[in-house]
């Protein structure tokens, strides 16, 4: 083997050491984000575990004379790189796409919370008629898929009269 041949080796082992180092840096800080935001939703959803909130459309008994007010929360939560890169290979051998799934169900959690937030800010002791409503954001090329998801929460907060 010539030092030629050698060196090409050893520089196609590099760039794809390079590419795969980035790869697993991508996986690893997305993994990391997303742990974080876990905690987070799960402390904040502690916070709120005495505000109700229910997609039944009549208030409870007892609250009949409340005053109503309309309360929203709000979130647009991108997808990481690596996931869509993961997502675009099971959308060609089919299945569940798990980082979409994921990546609802953390936008639906935070626009929730979004909203209790708005309630207890108005001093609602509960939230009825919850509904949620999505959106798909696209990216620079429609093509590729989604670039992230918007979720509104949205519902009638109960205020006991004073």
């Amino acid at each position: 083997m010539t030092h030629h041949e050698m060196g090409e080796i050893i520089a196609a082992i590099l760039q794809w050491g390079v590419f795969i180092g980035l790869l697993v840096l991508a996986c690893a800080s997305g993994m990391i984000v997303d742990y974080r935001r876990r905690k987070y939703l799960e402390t904040k959803e502690e916070e709120f575990r005495d505000l109700s909130f229910s997609t039944v459309k009549t208030p409870p008994p007892g609250w009949e004379n409340a005053d109503p007010a309309l309360v929203t929360g709000s979130v647009v939560i991108a997808n990481n790189y690596f996931k869509g890169f993961m997502a675009s290979l099971r959308n060609i051998f089919g299945g569940e796409m798990k980082s979409y799934r994921t990546l609802l169900d953390q936008a639906r959690r935070v626009a929730i919370i979004r909203m209790l937030e708005e309630a207890r800010q108005m001093q609602a002791e509960t939230v009825i008629n919850v509904r949620l409503e999505t959106a798909s954001i696209q990216g620079n090329n429609q093509r590729k898929g989604s670039a992230g998801v918007e979720l509104i929460a949205y519902g009638t907060a109960l205020i006991r009269p004073h």
